[in-house]
């Protein structure tokens, strides 16, 4: 994945469409998904530090799983 990709799955529609030239809508879920687990691992290695985060990253995480259960 280059950067641009991983920029892309943090803007919205219109964001993306400032870009121009952006990857499939299919490549854009999958992006979307790693970035989610992503911010998931990075906030449950610092739960520590960042308690209350630890609420929104396990909703994050349940959605992820309920998605892909359904799909």
């Amino acid at each position: 994945m280059d950067s641009i990709a991983w920029d892309l799955v943090n803007l919205d529609d219109a964001g993306r469409k400032a870009y121009g030239d952006i990857p499939e809508f299919e490549m854009l879920e999958i992006y979307q998904t790693l970035r989610k687990i992503h911010g998931v691992v990075w906030v449950f290695s610092l739960s520590q530090e960042l308690p209350d985060s630890v609420g929104y990253a396990r909703m994050i995480l349940d959605d992820l799983r309920n998605s892909w259960l359904t799909s």
